[in-house]
């Protein structure tokens, strides 16, 4: 069954998959892009931290989206090589508005043309919940890194977010929300080794006076704002079976 597949419960109901490659100044808006700042910026806090600590040189962000978030990165380690990797429109939007990095197209649900290099940090923030196969984003994670690459990778935490007993995403974006230990025993599965893994702020709440509001909502009701789940891995570089014969 697909839900084993992924490692959810038995019962649990993926969505359909949406596009988000619309056109840039209809998604992308100023108002988009701000808020986009605020979304994961512990992950990116993190990433920091890492090149810093490792002395890193390259990063690619798979999933970029506006790319707020990387150009923030960016100007703390602008010595560092910076690639952004996304749908067409995303990267035409990226283009147009940062003098840095290389940006690159990508089919995120097919990732069939990728940089023909790799790199020493891959960033991929909360991007395979929206995929209808997400093992396509690991194998592409896969091609771009070497035996010694750092993969950062981050999903919301079904549980944290929507408590025990959820086997839906009310998100119509998202097609499958992970728990902390099935996303762990799929990642494994699917050839990382797990380095930490940790649940942090799904976003700043001191970014807006909006997001302020959204962490306070949580708090009234006793829920915290920490169930973005982020994964410091890496990737076998060896290619391994997609489906397990006893899974079909």
């Amino acid at each position: 069954m697909q839900s084993e597949y992924y490692f959810l419960p038995r019962g649990y109901v993926a969505n359909p998959a949406v596009s988000f490659d619309q056109n840039e100044d209809v998604y992308w808006d100023q108002a988009r892009v701000e808020n986009s700042l605020a979304y994961q910026a512990a992950a990116y806090d993190w990433a920091l931290s890492l090149v810093r600590q490792h002395n890193l040189t390259s990063i690619a962000d798979v999933g970029c989206g506006s790319a707020a978030k990387l150009a923030r990165l960016h100007s703390a380690i602008p010595t560092v090589e910076t690639w952004g990797l996304d749908q067409p429109n995303a990267i035409k939007l990226c283009q147009s508005h940062y003098s840095f990095g290389q940006w690159f197209p990508i089919n995120l649900d097919c990732p069939d043309s990728l940089p023909e290099k790799t790199f020493d940090l891959i960033i991929s923030s909360d991007v395979i919940e929206h995929l209808e196969n997400p093992d396509s984003l690991l194998d592409a994670i896969r091609r771009m890194s070497h035996s010694d690459t750092l993969v950062l990778i981050s999903t919301p935490e079904r549980v944290c977010l929507r408590g025990f007993g959820c086997l839906t995403s009310p998100n119509l974006c998202h097609v499958r929300e992970w728990s902390r230990t099935e996303f762990s025993d799929y990642l494994v599965s699917r050839g990382a080794k797990i380095l930490e893994h940790k649940v942090l702020p799904a976003f700043d709440y001191c970014h807006n006076m909006r997001f302020f509001k959204r962490a306070l909502r949580r708090w009234v009701h006793l829920k915290s704002i920490a169930y973005n789940q982020v994964v410091l891995m890496r990737m076998s570089t060896m290619l391994l079976e997609s489906r397990p014969a006893s899974w079909e």
